[in-house]
């Protein structure tokens, strides 16, 4: 099982302090898309989950993590 420390070690970018969240969910789904761990349906759940915020909080992807 992969440490919490040890997925922030991979591909951490240092100009991450100026992406936006849809720059961020990006990074976030091929990671999970690329993770043989997590199940087909877990996945489904997250791109749902995903698909919500958006529909219900629209301007959310273009902001950056330190304005929410």
């Amino acid at each position: 099982m992969k440490t919490i420390s040890g997925m922030r070690e991979i591909g951490v970018d240092p100009d991450a302090l100026s992406f936006t969240f849809a720059r961020l969910k990006e990074i976030y789904v091929k990671r999970y898309e690329a993770d043989p761990e997590i199940t087909d349906k877990t996945k489904l759940g997250r791109w749902h989950a995903l698909a919500r915020i958006e529909k219900t909080w629209p301007e959310f992807m273009a902001m950056k993590p330190n304005k929410v």
